[in-house]
C-alpha cells in the first residue's frame, strides 16, 4: 500500500476592507505566524499554497506557492481556487475582518471634521470548510484579550465544536512578546496543550504534532514542483549580475526587457533580438546552481526560445532542444518538438528506510549508467502501464493496485547530435513494502538508501533531478 502526497493550505495576515479608493479599515495581524507555520510545512515535505495579507517569506522556500490578497473578497476567491483540490491539511490562521465598509467611488474628500463610515458584516469562512474539505484536517486560531486560560482554552473549543474543526489554536494577546508566542492546542475529545517559544518555534511544534499523525514515518519524502516564491522585485545587484554574464558571453548589446524571476532569483533576462522575436537568455551561473532543467522544463512548456552561449550547446541539445541558428558566440534554441520514440520508467521509494529502487544497466544505450527501471512504449500502453511491465520485466516485481502516482515527470532526452530524441515520462510511488529485486539482462536493481544513491555516477540528469526532487533538497542538480 502506497503513501498519500501531504498538501496544505495556509491563510495568514489580516484582511483590508476598502473605504474608498484610498482609505481601508484594516487590524495589526502581521501574518508572520503563518508565515512560519507555512516554512515549517514545507520543512517537514508537505506541499504548501500560502494565501497571505501580510508578509511574504524572504527565503526560496521550494514546493511553496504564495498567493498575495488585501480584502477578505480576495481570501474567498483565492480560497475557491485552492479548493478544487481539498489539501491534506488547512490551517485558517487568516485575521479576517467581522466587518467591512459599504465602499465610496472615489476618493471621500476631507474637508469635513467627522467622517461616518457604514460597515456591513463580513460572511464567516469558517463555518464553509468542513463541507468542502471533509477528509481535510481543519485547523482554526482564536486570538482573545485578558482572559483566563480556562476561558480561553473554553472559547477554543466551541469553536472546534461548532465548525467541525479538527483543532484551534487560542492565544491571550497579553501574553504575546516579540520573543514569545504562548498558545493553546485544543482538540475536542483530548486534554488541551499549551505550547510556547518564538513564532519560528512554535510554528514548528504544532505542524510536527498535526503532520505526524499522518506520516507515521517523520521523513516523507515528495516530488515537489518548483514553485517561485513571489517578490515584490529582483534584487538590483542580482539583476545587474545577470546582465554582465549576459555581456560576458555576446558582444551584442541587447535591450534587457525584464528579468526573469524563479525561485525568488534573477534566472535570467527576457531579450529583444535584432531582426527576430523575443527570448531568454538564462544565466550559466544560475543553472550551474542545479536549477536550470526545471527552467527548461517551464520555458519549453510556454513554447519559448532561448538564446545560450555556443560553450553549453551540448547541455541544451541533450535535454531534446534544437538549435535553429549559431552565430561565433551564441545559438538559438527552440523547445523539444515532437520526439520519436516514447518511453517511461519507474521511481519506487521504500517509505520506511527511505531507499529507492535503482539499478545498473548492462546493454547499450546507457551500458553502465545508473537508471530506474524503465523502456520505451508499446502500442496502447498508458505510461504507468509501461512502467510497470519494465519493472516487472527487469526486475521480476510485479505490483497492481497502487492507485495515482505520487510523482508524474516528463522530459526529453536526445542523442548528442540532437538527431534522435525520446520522450520519457517518469512514475513514481512511495510504498510501505520493499519487494526484493531479480537480476535480470537489463540491469542488476537492488534498494539504495537515498543519500547514498545520490552519490552514484554515471547516472543520466533526469534521473538525478528524480532523486533531488523527491528528497525536496533545498539546490537539486539540474
Amino acid at each position: 500500500m502506497s503513501e498519500p502526497i501531504l498538501t496544505a493550505i495556509v491563510t495568514a495576515g489580516g484582511t483590508r476592507e476598502p473605504i474608498d479608493d484610498v482609505r481601508v479599515v484594516s487590524n495589526l495581524s502581521s501574518g508572520r505566524l503563518g508565515a512560519a507555520i507555512a516554512i515549517a510545512l514545507i520543512e517537514q515535505g508537505v506541499r504548501t499554497t500560502l494565501i497571505t495579507g501580510g508578509i511574504v517569506p524572504a527565503m526560496n522556500h521550494r514546493g511553496l506557492t504564495v498567493v498575495q490578497i488585501r480584502s477578505t473578497v480576495d481570501l474567498q476567491a483565492a480560497l475557491d481556487s485552492a479548493l478544487e483540490t481539498p489539501p491534506s491539511l488547512l490551517f485558517m490562521a487568516a485575521a479576517v475582518s467581522d466587518y467591512a465598509p459599504v465602499p465610496h467611488q472615489g476618493k471621500i474628500r476631507s474637508n469635513t471634521d467627522e467622517l461616518v463610515i457604514r460597515m456591513a458584516k463580513n460572511p464567516k469562512i469558517l463555518p464553509t470548510l468542513r463541507a468542502r474539505c471533509p477528509d481535510s484536517v481543519l485547523v482554526g486560531f482564536k486570538l482573545l484579550s485578558g482572559v483566563t486560560k480556562s476561558e480561553l482554552v473554553g472559547v477554543a473549543h466551541q469553536q472546534a465544536v461548532d465548525n467541525h474543526l479538527d483543532a484551534t489554536v487560542a492565544n491571550d494577546l497579553q501574553d504575546l512578546t516579540p520573543d514569545c508566542h504562548p498558545a493553546v492546542l485544543v482538540r475536542p475529545g483530548t486534554d488541551p496543550i499549551s505550547i510556547s517559544g518564538t513564532k519560528t518555534q512554535l510554528a514548528s511544534k504544532l505542524v510536527k504534532r498535526l503532520v505526524q499523525p499522518l506520516d507515521p514515518y517523520h521523513h516523507r519524502r515528495l516530488a515537489q514542483p518548483i514553485a517561485p516564491t513571489l517578490v515584490e522585485l529582483p534584487a538590483m545587484g542580482q539583476l545587474c549580475t545577470a546582465k554582465q554574464e549576459l555581456h560576458q558571453h555576446f558582444e551584442a548589446e541587447y535591450e534587457c526587457l525584464t528579468p526573469i524571476l524563479f525561485g525568488g532569483e534573477v534566472a535570467g533576462l527576457l531579450l529583444s533580438l535584432e531582426h527576430e522575436a523575443q527570448a531568454v537568455f538564462i544565466r550559466p551561473s544560475y543553472r550551474k546552481k542545479g536549477l536550470g532543467t526545471e527552467v527548461a522544463r517551464r520555458l519549453s512548456q510556454q513554447n519559448i526560445d532561448v538564446v545560450a552561449a555556443k560553450v553549453d550547446k551540448a547541455w541544451w541539445v541533450a535535454q531534446g532542444w534544437r538549435v535553429r541558428a549559431e552565430a561565433s558566440q551564441r545559438i538559438r534554441l527552440s523547445p523539444p518538438g515532437t520526439a520519436d520514440t516514447q518511453g517511461a520508467s519507474i521511481l519506487l521509494v521504500h517509505g520506511p528506510t527511505d531507499r529507492v529502487l535503482i539499478g545498473r544497466r548492462k546493454h547499450a544505450p546507457g551500458k553502465g549508467v545508473w537508471a530506474f527501471p524503465g523502456g520505451h512504449c508499446k502500442p496502447g500502453e498508458t505510461k504507468e502501464q509501461t512502467a510497470l511491465r519494465e519493472l516487472r520485466e527487469e526486475t521480476g516485481i510485479a505490483l497492481s493496485g497502487l492507485g495515482t502516482p505520487h510523482l508524474r515527470s516528463r522530459c526529453h532526452i536526445s542523442s548528442g547530435d540532437g538527431e534522435t530524441m525520446l520522450e520519457l515520462h517518469t512514475v513514481g510511488w512511495q510504498l510501505q513494502d520493499a519487494p526484493e529485486p531479480h537480476p535480470s539482462d537489463e540491469m542488476d536493481a537492488r534498494w539504495i538508501p537515498l543519500v547514498e544513491a545520490l552519490k552514484l555516477h554515471p547516472m543520466p540528469q533526469s534521473v538525478r533531478r528524480l532523486l533531488h526532487q523527491w528528497v525536496s533538497a533545498p539546490t537539486p542538480l539540474g
